[in-house]
């Protein structure tokens, strides 16, 4: 048995037991014979537990020691690569999963590389980029290699790509003959939900419903923080159409469940809450802020549909949440053609399109915008700060962190390592985290822009920043189909990747992450 397989052997049992005296047994022993092996089960163990920056902390320990074991590192690299998307930092997790993927081609290892072309394909489904991922699934799944849960997950997504592009009955007999195959499981749950979607675009809304709680009745009988999201989207149907909504027992359970879930779920449940108020105008400010964390939960369908029934609840009022809400989905707007059918709000979205690129040009000079290329500009409501010049170091670096991560939050501990990569993030220690943000907040002389939610910390309002630009340029030239349109887009993005990305920072291991992020966006702009 290699070390990679000893390793897997230990993820496994404690997949299927926890932490049972079996599998404690089983550790000391790789301990002992295998000390490597042991330290790779950990990370693995790590991960498996949601200890997602202690998965990276450990891992990137251990990869030097693997250096002459190619299929433990293949194995290391892809559970870093998950531990980064868990952490919401889609970039980073693309560059271990890319050279996982260099060492499965070496190696030979298929089973390898359909698992790791799968990841990309999740990531670019969180990106937005539906096309590209329903591409890349269906070159997989044509290969007829895929077994078991890889096989499935193909289908899966191959399922969403009809409902997204306009063909729900069509996705409703693919999810029949999907379930029919599902044993009554956590994944079966997943399938009740695709089908209730596809049966609110078909105009199927109590039929709807009812898969979505049948959806909910089953994750909650698995003890899956999930439960909420499915009841989420039935409490917004029965709030538009004045249908029977769920019983409240069952979403009150469900909603004290989802507090022990993550960013996704706080949303479901910050959601539902806000759907059952009895006043519009509190309803579509609890959506408001739903939509926002779904957002940076990467969540977009979500996203969408929360803020969409926000600013129509909010359409009839002078209050400011309907332009919030369409400022804030306004770019996930081109991503879903097939909602104008919608037969909720479909007619609501035709007359709302064109208002958006108004409000969000209203919104130019407001929240922050960071310039990270070239000689480092941040704003803040239209007022220049220089970080380089704080006292604090720390607190300069703290603030750059949460400017490059995509969705600019990051784990408390993450940024804790990160700052402080030789101290222990305990009680006495985390003080030093404490002060570094405080100093922050106070230069920067608006606490409200970063928040501690969830063991997060993150911005708030609208931030903007120069890479994040970048990217968008480069992604929306490579979906277009105008040739003008593309040019033009490349164009903008050439004027941007001028220069490196924040030269001030020549040393620092997290900074270089995204500068090899960026150096590959840069390839693209200029078709390297």
């Amino acid at each position: 048995m290699t070390r990679a397989e000893k390793a897997k052997k230990a993820v496994m049992m404690f997949m299927l037991e926890g932490m049972s005296y079996k599998l404690v047994a089983y550790l000391e022993r790789l301990k002992r014979d295998d000390p490597l092996a042991f330290a790779l089960a950990n990370v693995g163990i790590c991960i498996n537990k949601n200890m997602f920056t202690q998965t990276i902390k450990k891992g990137q320990q251990l990869l030097s020691r693997l250096s002459d074991d190619p299929a433990s590192t293949l194995y290391l690299l892809r559970l870093m690569g998950n531990a980064y998307v868990d952490l919401g930092e889609l970039e980073l997790s693309e560059r271990y999963y890319l050279r996982a993927l260099d060492i499965a081609q070496e190696l030979g290892d298929e089973d390898s590389q359909d698992a790791i072309s799968l990841a990309f394909c999740h990531i670019l489904f969180m990106k937005g980029k539906y096309r590209d991922c329903f591409s890349e699934v269906s070159r997989i799944k044509s290969k007829g290699k895929l077994r078991d849960i890889r096989l499935v997950t193909a289908q899966y997504y191959l399922i969403i790509y009809e409902l997204f592009f306009g063909n729900p009955h069509k996705a409703i007999r693919m999810t029949d003959a999907l379930m029919r195959s599902e044993k009554k499981g956590i994944f079966y749950c997943v399938l009740e939900e695709i089908k209730a979607i596809c049966l609110r675009i078909a105009g199927e809304l109590r039929e709807s419903i009812v898969y979505f709680m049948k959806s909910a009745e089953g994750h909650l009988s698995f003890g899956s923080v999930y439960a909420i999201v499915p009841l989420a989207k039935a409490l917004e149907i029965s709030r538009l159409t004045g249908l029977e909504p769920p019983p409240k027992a069952l979403i009150r359970k469900a909603i004290k469940l989802a507090r022990k879930g993550a960013w996704a779920e706080q949303a479901a449940a910050q959601e539902a809450e806000a759907l059952l108020k009895e006043s519009d105008l509190e309803t579509a400010e609890g959506l408001l802020e739903a939509t926002n964390n779904y957002i940076k939960a990467y969540q977009n369908t979500e996203a969408f549909f929360s803020g969409l029934t926000a600013a129509y609840l909010a359409w009839e009022t002078d209050s400011p949440v309907f332009t919030k809400s369409l400022k804030l989905i306004g770019h996930l707007i081109p991503l879903y053609p097939n909602s104008k059918k919608d037969p909720i709000l479909g007619e609501f979205i035709l007359r709302v399109e064109p208002m958006v690129t108004g409000i969000s040009e209203s919104y130019k000079d407001k929240g922050i915008r960071a310039y990270l290329i070239g000689k480092l500009r941040i704003y803040v409501e239209g007022k220049e700060i220089k970080p380089l010049e704080w006292r604090s170091r720390k607190s300069a670096l703290f603030l750059i962190y949460l400017l490059l991560s995509s969705k600019h939050r990051i784990a408390a501990d993450h940024l804790f390592y990160l700052l402080w990569p030789r101290k222990r993030y305990d009680r006495k220690n985390r003080e030093l985290l404490y002060q570094a943000v405080s100093f922050a907040r106070r230069v920067l002389d608006r606490n409200v822009l970063i928040v501690h939610k969830h063991d997060f910390y993150q911005l708030e309002g609208d931030v903007w920043t120069d890479l994040s630009e970048l990217e968008n340029l480069v992604v929306r030239s490579e979906s277009s189909h105008e040739q003008d349109e593309k040019e033009s887009l490349l164009a903008k993005a050439r004027e941007l990747a001028v220069d490196d990305l924040l030269p001030e920072f020549p040393y620092d291991r997290y900074i270089d992450e995204y500068r090899q992020y960026y150096r590959r966006l840069r390839k693209r702009a200029f078709g390297e």
